[in-house]
């Protein structure tokens, strides 16, 4: 089951039974969540004959289905991508490694033959969509390649020698920058894909990668790290512009992200389950947050999941209030009552 929640308007649009689309019992193991499109949330069930694409409506919770066809039983895939208007998927046919497209617009599918070895891709890593020109950055275990969505054409990318395999990507908002990591060294990139800079990780393992402009002033590259240090960079010369401390206390990390968000002014740092907010000012952190699934930036909200008991969860949110809120806030409990003079003298007011 999809139970789909509309953020803005704070209601529970409904649930969509996924086992009835495909009239067979579903488990977690055999599904994906690849993501959301022009207000459909697509999901990959991996079938016994067939692999199936889902898309729930997000305003009223129906689903409908698209079947992934197969020219032999000899084909078995391995990693699906929503990449914008496209879902973007590799596959391996009697021995010859593939890549399909299924247009969502058009409904239709396209096939082509690819040149690299796509049995070993480094997991956690996405697909990269540059919607600007249409293509997408792939993953390889020797060598990344790029996939032109309008000609079906792939060709190797550039990275040093001696790399380990891409297993971090970022790209900026315009898409004048694009930086990969393989865990010890970052490749940063400019809109024509040429090598603007190479920055060492200096022994320190990064968690995930993102470009910002504060201001509308120069592009600067993030870089969190697991011992708990966000870095800046200038992703043009790979200079040093500054660090900042945040709070990591997972063990495992399996899911992490940065985001910037200009309405509100914060970077986010979402680790698993728990999100730190970086305030640009002084690059504090000022608030760390557990059970929070994420920051929804047009409500500008905090979204927690609570655990009433094993099998019952509830989801709720936090606002972002601002120091004035929280002074209306207090002024409307006191009533008008003024602390006491012992009060005062006790915390030194």
């Amino acid at each position: 089951e999809v139970h789909i929640i509309d953020p803005e308007e704070n209601e529970y649009v409904g649930c969509a039974d996924l086992s009835s689309a495909v009239n067979e019992t579903l488990y977690l193991y055999n599904l994906e969540l690849l993501g959301e499109y022009d207000g459909e949330v697509w999901i990959l069930y991996f079938g016994d004959d067939n692999d199936i694409l889902m898309a729930v409506d997000s305003s009223d919770a129906s689903v409908r289905t698209v079947e992934i066809p197969s020219s032999s039983s000899y084909a078995y895939s391995y990693y699906y991508y929503l990449c914008g208007g496209y879902v973007v998927f590799t596959y391996c046919e009697a021995g010859v490694d593939k890549a399909g497209i299924y247009d969502i617009a058009n409904d239709e599918f396209i096939y082509f033959d690819l040149d690299e070895d796509f049995s070993n891709l480094q997991p956690g890593t996405s697909f990269v969509y540059f919607e600007k020109s249409e293509r997408v950055w792939v993953t390889c275990p020797d060598e990344d390649v790029i996939i032109d969505l309008n000609d079906e054409e792939s060709d190797d990318m550039d990275l040093p020698d001696g790399w380990l395999g891409t297993c971090l990507t970022a790209l900026s908002e315009g898409e004048e920058a694009f930086a990969v990591c393989d865990n010890s060294e970052i490749v940063v990139y400019d809109e024509d894909l040429d090598i603007a800079c190479e920055i060492s990780c200096n022994a320190s393992t990064p968690i995930a990668m993102a470009f910002c402009k504060i201001d509308d002033g120069e592009l600067i590259l993030l870089v969190a790290y697991s011992d708990g240090y966000l870095n800046r960079y200038d992703p043009w010369t790979g200079d040093f512009l500054g660090q900042s401390q945040y709070t990591n206390e997972e063990s495992l990390i399996v899911n992490s992200s940065i985001t910037y968000d200009p309405l509100s002014g914060y970077v986010y740092i979402q680790i698993n389950r728990r999100l730190d907010v970086i305030e640009l000012t002084e690059w504090f952190e000022v608030a760390t947050m557990t059970s929070c699934i994420g920051h929804h930036e047009p409500t500008d909200r905090f979204f927690s999941l609570s655990y009433v008991t094993s099998h019952d969860v509830t989801i709720g949110y936090f606002e972002h209030y601002t120091v004035e809120d929280l002074v209306d806030k207090a002024n409307e409990i006191l009533q008008g009552e003024e602390i006491s003079e012992n009060l005062r003298a006790i915390y030194g007011l």
